[in-house]
């Protein structure tokens, strides 16, 4: 009988750590996808799109471009301060493209801090690799994990434009 009871407890907290590592699964996938979203310009003339919208189509732009990971209030926030559109500024101000090759994420008291590895290729075909930091913190909404607030605390444009100018 004891064994069955020690086999029954086994079992349950062996399912109950999968259901947990997958439920951790989701929401860092949620904030890795976002930041390599983020992170990944392709199309050095992407700003230049964005720069025609008027102030009052700014937010439904980003909601379009990212209300499947990121909530409404960091879409606003988002839009307020515009930081969002940092690596399409870049990308146009340097004529280059972003590619995230990496994201990192580390557990902190109520966010993640993460750092993503960023490539940077030049009109001439120089590439640099750039490592870049901030934090995020996710929340569950409409049964999915999305960004809740983003707050990268090194500037690509900054980075970038070193690199630009030390080539």
């Amino acid at each position: 009988m004891t064994k069955k009871i020690v086999s029954i407890l086994l079992i349950l907290c062996t399912a109950a750590a999968i259901v947990m590592l997958v439920i951790n699964h989701n929401r860092t996938a949620a904030m890795k996808n976002f930041l390599t979203d983020y992170y990944s310009v392709s199309d050095s003339n992407a700003y230049q799109e964005f720069a025609k919208l008027s102030a009052e189509d700014i937010p439904s732009y980003l909601h379009d471009r990212y209300s499947d990971r990121m909530t409404e209030s960091a879409i606003e926030t988002a839009a307020a301060d515009r930081r969002i559109l940092a690596p399409e500024q870049t990308a146009d101000e340097y004529s280059c493209t972003l590619v995230c090759n990496d994201v990192s994420l580390g557990r902190k008291s109520g966010y993640y801090s993460y750092t993503a590895s960023v490539s940077v290729t030049f009109a001439d075909g120089h590439t640099e690799t750039l490592s870049l930091g901030g934090q995020i913190a996710e929340v569950k909404d409409g049964g999915a994990w999305k960004v809740d607030s983003f707050r990268p605390t090194e500037s690509i444009v900054t980075a970038v434009s070193d690199l630009a100018n030390s080539n």
